[in-house]
């Protein structure tokens, strides 16, 4: 019995390791066949970006901004925001909702453009 175990534990170890190998090579394939796909830009703290206006009307603009990134959470691919006048946004923004922005960093911003 227990070298039925073993040999059944030794099989499924193989097949798991078998798995992960399948599973692995069809991610690298996904990403070569669509390169666009897994495009992840680490903003850099200092910089500014766009904000996504989920909430928008008909006539409004679909972004807001500028923000100034104060603090990157790479882990999670979240980044804390701060208003040109120095108040911070009340939560931490994911990437998916921000767009970068280049801004001649002479003349900051003092006002958001909308």
């Amino acid at each position: 019995m227990a070298q039925r175990q073993e040999a059944l534990g030794n099989a499924l170890g193989t097949a798991g390791l078998r798995n992960a190998a399948a599973a692995t090579a069809n991610n690298e394939a996904y990403k070569r066949a669509n390169p666009g796909v897994q495009r992840h830009v680490q903003l850099k703290e200092g910089g500014y970006v766009l904000l996504r206006n989920h909430a928008r009307k008909k006539c409004e603009p679909k972004w807001m901004g500028p923000f100034t990134v104060r603090e990157a959470y790479t882990d999670f691919d979240a980044y804390q925001l701060v208003l040109p006048n120095g108040m911070l946004w009340p939560s931490r923004v994911h990437a998916d909702c921000l767009r970068r922005v280049s801004i001649d960093t002479s003349d900051p911003p003092t006002d958001l453009w909308y």
